[in-house]
């Protein structure tokens, strides 16, 4: 009988550890709306098409970040540089090549579409 107590002692030292089962992190498997959505912008243009409009294909993904990302923290304030058209280039041509998958597509993407780095701050 004192081991049950010393083993349910142990059990209710972290009162978090019950979370466990409930909350499980939130990643794009979370969003099918959102991968549905990008794959669907993929799927629409060929990487010769997106070499002259990347523009207007990372402002469709900016529409639907906002619409369907639930871990997105948004887009920081400034203009895109070159650099955001080059790596979002470089995404759509290594998902087109099949070197990566569909969600470290999207991951990848909201990397881009949210580091202050590829935008000039006004």
């Amino acid at each position: 009988m004192e081991k049950n107590i010393k083993q349910t002692a142990n059990v209710t030292n972290d009162p978090f550890t019950f979370l466990d089962k409930y909350i499980r992190p939130l990643d794009d498997n979370a969003n099918p709306e959102l991968l549905s959505a990008v794959k669907g912008l993929l799927d629409a243009y060929e990487i010769t098409d997106l070499e002259i409009a990347i523009d207007t294909f990372g402002e469709a993904l900016l529409e639907y970040f906002n619409d369907y990302d639930t871990i997105w923290m948004g887009v920081p304030n400034g203009m895109a540089t070159d650099e955001w058209d080059t790596e979002l280039l470089n995404i759509v041509i290594d998902y087109k090549n099949n070197t990566i998958d569909l969600e470290e597509t999207v991951n990848r993407f909201r990397n881009v579409l949210s580091d202050s780095k590829y935008y000039i701050v006004r």
